[in-house]
């Protein structure tokens, strides 16, 4: 029974993160604004310690290992930790923490993001 409650759960989160809110309505008075990612610098370097805020990143089960996965293939990644969760079952702060141990490129690493789908809004800050 415990099996399929998990299962359950983790079938809804996974349905949860694979939809979409539609995009708001654009006015025709102001026009529409691309939302960029801010990277400051383009490079970093070994010993440092980044902190992504990934905004599309909603749940622990499908999302989280994808951003997991996807930053952790990105060349001079030691590690990437989600930041502590008040609620294992949801995530209500959206950032990991990135060690690197040897040259990174941001850019290179909000593109891959991009391309599994979280590239809405993502930021990096350096430790």
């Amino acid at each position: 029974m415990l099996t399929r409650l998990m299962l359950l759960g983790s079938l809804a989160c996974l349905i949860g993160c694979a939809e979409q809110a539609p995009p708001a309505p654009v006015s025709e008075a102001a026009p529409a604004q691309e939302s960029t990612p801010t990277v400051v610098p383009a490079s970093y370097t070994a010993g440092e310690t980044l902190t992504f805020n990934v905004p599309d990143m909603h749940c622990p089960f499908a999302c989280y290992p994808k951003v997991k996965e996807t930053l952790a293939e990105q060349e001079g990644v030691e590690s990437v930790e989600l930041v502590e969760q008040k609620d294992e079952a949801a995530i209500d702060d959206p950032r990991v923490i990135v060690k690197l141990n040897g040259d990174f490129n941001a850019q290179s690493a909000v593109d891959a993001l991009g391309t599994v789908g979280f590239a809405e809004g993502v930021e990096i800050t350096a430790n």
